[in-house]
Parts: structure tokens; C-alpha cells; sequence
């Protein structure tokens, strides 16, 4: 019998106990099933468990993130931005909504570390907020790294800041 096959006509408890069997392998498999075949599988509340659950193991953390909900990966983030855990916040990035990315983003800018990995995941209200604050004089900014994800808008008043300014 290929388990395979029965997958999508498990029952959710059925479902769980093969999920758990996996995981408790070395391998992350159980007759030629993979975790990450289960995964489509699984209903949401059970994905946030295990996502909770396994938040610092690297392979399994980047199998669910496309399946955990966003109550979940905002609950992760305000952790992360509390440093109540440190987790791959990078690898959240495609899946977070805005606001998450911007609250990282405005995090890593006051503790000048590079927002070069989020700048693709930045909204342009975000990066529109950003350009304004520089243009009023807050040069806390790399704003060479963001122009590539400026608006030409954007990028005139950068320009038009920067031909007003001061040697």
C-alpha cells in the first residue's frame, strides 16, 4: 500500500500521528513520505502548533512558514522585535504582511544594522516614510541602498534634498 496515496483522504487526528512520526525521524520521513508531502494536509491550528513548537529548528521552521497563519508570524515577529526570541527573520520576509516588515525594518535602522535583505519586501509607503524622514534631516539612513526600490517620486525629492543641502 502506498501511504502517499492516502494523504488526502486521512482524517486530521490520522493526519497528526503521521506528522508526528515523521518528525520523529532522523530523516524527516516515513515510508518514502516526507514532511513536507503532509504539509498541504494539515489544518492551520495544527501548523501553528508545530510551527510554535519547532521555531528554532532551521528545516523544519522553513517547510511551514508558507502554511502558518498571520496572527502567528506576527505574534513570531513581536517576539523577535522584543528579543524575546531570536528566530530566521529573514526567511519570514515573503510571508509577513507590511506592517511587519516595516516594524523589522524601522527595528534594524535604529540599531544601524543593513535593511539591505528587507528592502525587496518593503512597501512603497514604507519606503515613501523613510525618504520623507531623510528629506527632513534624518540621515540615520543608507538612502544609496534604497534607491533601486524608490519611486522615481521618491527619488526626485532625494535629489532635490540633496541639491538644496550643504556641502
Amino acid at each position: 500500500m502506498n501511504l502517499n496515496k492516502m494523504l488526502a483522504f486521512l482524517s486530521q487526528e490520522d493526519l497528526q500521528e503521521l506528522t508526528e512520526k515523521i518528525l520523529s525521524t532522523e530523516d524527516k520521513t516515513f515510508q518514502n513520505i516526507t514532511f513536507r508531502q503532509v504539509l498541504p494536509f494539515l489544518d492551520e491550528s495544527y501548523i501553528d502548533a508545530l510551527f510554535t513548537k519547532h521555531l528554532l529548528e532551521q528545516e523544519i521552521f522553513n517547510s511551514l512558514l508558507p502554511f502558518v497563519s498571520d496572527s502567528i508570524l506576527e505574534t513570531v515577529v513581536q517576539s523577535y522585535l522584543n528579543k524575546e526570541i531570536d528566530c530566521d527573520i529573514k526567511s519570514m520576509l515573503p510571508f509577513l504582511n507590511s506592517d511587519c516588515v516595516a516594524k523589522i525594518a524601522y527595528q534594524w535602522i535604529d540599531e544601524n544594522k543593513s535593511i539591505h535583505k528587507i528592502l525587496p519586501f518593503l512597501s512603497d509607503q514604507t519606503l515613501h516614510e523613510i525618504v520623507l524622514d531623510y528629506t527632513n534631516g534624518n540621515e540615520k539612513y543608507d538612502i544609496d541602498e534604497l534607491l533601486p526600490f524608490l519611486s522615481q517620486q521618491d527619488i526626485r525629492l532625494v535629489f532635490q534634498y540633496n541639491l538644496k543641502k550643504e556641502k
